[in-house]
């Protein structure tokens, strides 16, 4: 099985930045279908019992599941679809798997893509494509004679936001040896809790509170609740 995530210290950088720069401006399924289809055939993260996945990798009959170090096809599992509308806007089900089989078809030694860099990615596209969403909508709202996103609050939020984003990446990519150190994850995902919290400032805050921000900002947290363990 190969990845384009074949060395973290080399290539890290230039995989997350890969994934920002191809995925930006698509929909978050297309996102998710990248990072999957990043294998030589599609893999589903898992977290515990659940997964996420966007319908059209179901449909691939070499898609697999990975589970802790162990690799399911999807013939080996069980699992159903957990109804949710917020998701099935974005193309996105939440499933949960059952009757799990103690090993899969395969064991992995070295996880190329833990849970962890799933939900980080993930976190982190949702975060910049709300800022992004946010800065049109705003740079098209007018308060007397100015666009709201003119105005001195306003970007001192979004340069939050964006020190924020930045700071995650770096932090993540410096610290990468850690990165399975349950404190230290829980701090990243905190850090993006805390510019989520600004995206929804920016948009309900001002008057704006979107449905397409509000799905992705949901999600977001849908996912750190999956892949994210508390301390």
């Amino acid at each position: 099985m190969s990845t384009l995530l074949s060395s973290k210290n080399e290539n890290l950088l230039n995989y997350i930045n890969r994934f920002l720069e191809e995925t930006r401006g698509l929909s978050l399924f297309e996102a998710f279908e990248w990072i999957f289809k990043a294998f030589e055939n599609p893999i589903i993260i898992s977290s515990n019992n659940y997964f996420l996945a966007p319908h059209s990798v179901l449909e691939n009959p070499n898609t697999h599941i990975l589970r802790g170090n162990n690799l399911y096809q999807l013939t080996e599992l069980k699992f159903n679809k957990v109804n949710n509308h917020f998701m099935e806007h974005e193309m996105i089900s939440l499933f949960k798997m059952d009757d799990i089989p103690e090993k899969g078809s395969n064991q992995i030694e070295n996880i190329p893509l833990t849970k962890n860099d799933f939900a980080l990615f993930i976190r982190t596209w949702i975060a910049l494509e709300c800022l992004a969403y946010d800065k049109k909508l705003l740079s098209n709202r007018y308060s007397g004679k100015l666009p709201i996103i003119q105005y001195q609050m306003v970007k001192g939020q979004f340069s939050e936001a964006i020190i924020k984003i930045y700071s995650i990446i770096n932090n993540y990519i410096n610290g990468n040896s850690t990165l399975e150190n349950k404190s230290f994850n829980v701090f990243i995902h905190n850090e993006i809790d805390d510019c989520m919290n600004t995206l929804i400032n920016l948009t309900g805050g001002h008057g704006v509170l979107t449905e397409t921000v509000s799905r992705k900002i949901y999600l977001s947290f849908v996912i750190k609740n999956l892949f994210v363990e508390s301390e």
